[in-house]
């Protein structure tokens, strides 16, 4: 009865530890799982948002141009979706716009802000580009001489990293951006400038990949294949959040590893000031197991209280998220 008498009265004379202890237990606690929380949820809309629009299954270039009645023969053949991707690079004072022709099957773009161009003259453009460079809806800019109307903003599942080649490492998104025109618009620039690059998207619904990239290798003459599990344009934001995942899992038993510590150092001290009444409790017959057990309920306490606060409060942390290219 006596022992437990004492915690109170112990609880008590050392209550900002205590408190502190407790809070910064809490603290970890909604800390991590509010992280964990936010990383699940932004893993799945990154998933979810890859299905929806259809990201590629990989990329390729060929010497021989592939019609639209030999995509559709093959897409038959196969049971593979085949998009073709043209672009035109707009270069001006080391800054880069690439107007990609609109994609209907495959990378799908999402309007965030805007609507899709339907005339002449009006253009869309990724959110972190017109973010760094002060571009609002309904501003005009000047692209191959010509005055363009920015409906709003727009993301694509294949430019989420804004780089503008494949093998760079680095996005500089005030430098390169991507823009959607209309098909009549893209067609009058294609005459009049020339293509910059042409490539083409694939997504296969069998397990026949080798197949189709022999035989399109054979008959088109293959220059190029780029696997979508190998393009950073693509992978590189889901990577970062794995890296950062897996670096939270390394900091937060660092911090429950030093609150140990503190933890450890302050009951000790206890301990050490509380010799002569730990002799009088062997004196009165308590077992050296039972004082133990009692000085250990202190540290169990602080650790019990604190994590089922951090719990309580794990799910009051979550916040939304929206997924572009400004993430990256």
């Amino acid at each position: 009865m006596t022992l437990r008498k004492r915690y109170l009265r112990n609880i008590m004379k050392n209550k900002s530890f205590y408190i502190c202890a407790i809070l910064l237990t809490t603290f970890i606690g909604v800390l991590y799982l509010g992280f964990a929380a936010n990383a699940s949820k932004f893993k799945k809309e990154i998933d979810d948002y890859y299905k929806d629009k259809c990201i590629e299954d990989g990329q390729f270039t060929v010497v021989d141009e592939i019609s639209d009645e030999d995509i559709s023969s093959l897409e038959k053949q196969y049971d593979i979706v085949l998009e073709r991707q043209k672009y035109i690079d707009y270069e001006k004072n080391d800054k880069t716009i690439r107007i990609l022709s609109d994609m209907k099957k495959i990378n799908k773009t999402i309007f965030i802000k805007g609507q899709e161009p339907k005339k002449d003259g009006e253009i869309i453009i990724n959110t972190c580009y017109m973010k760094k460079n002060k571009i609002n809806a309904n501003d005009k800019i000047s692209i191959f001489d010509k005055k363009y109307t920015v409906l709003g903003d727009m993301e694509r599942p294949d430019y989420l990293f804004m780089i503008k080649d494949t093998s760079d490492t680095f996005a500089i998104k005030d430098k390169f951006g991507i823009a959607i025109v209309s098909d009549e618009t893209f067609k009058s620039i294609e005459e009049e400038k020339g293509l910059t690059g042409v490539y083409y998207s694939i997504i296969y619904n069998k397990n026949n990949a080798n197949d189709v990239r022999i035989n399109i290798n054979e008959k088109y003459h293959m220059l190029s294949y780029l696997k979508a599990d190998s393009n950073t344009r693509i992978t590189t934001l889901p990577l970062e959040i794995e890296k950062t995942v897996n670096m939270f899992n390394i900091i937060i038993p660092v911090f429950v590893f030093f609150i140990g510590i503190i933890i450890a150092v302050v009951l000790g001290r206890k301990i050490k000031n509380e010799r002569k009444q730990i002799g009088v409790l062997l004196a009165l017959g308590y077992k050296k197991r039972s004082i133990a057990i009692h000085y250990t309920f202190y540290g169990v306490m602080v650790s019990f209280i604190g994590g089922l606060l951090g719990i309580l409060g794990g799910p009051l942390d979550r916040k939304s998220t929206r997924l572009n290219s400004s993430h990256t």
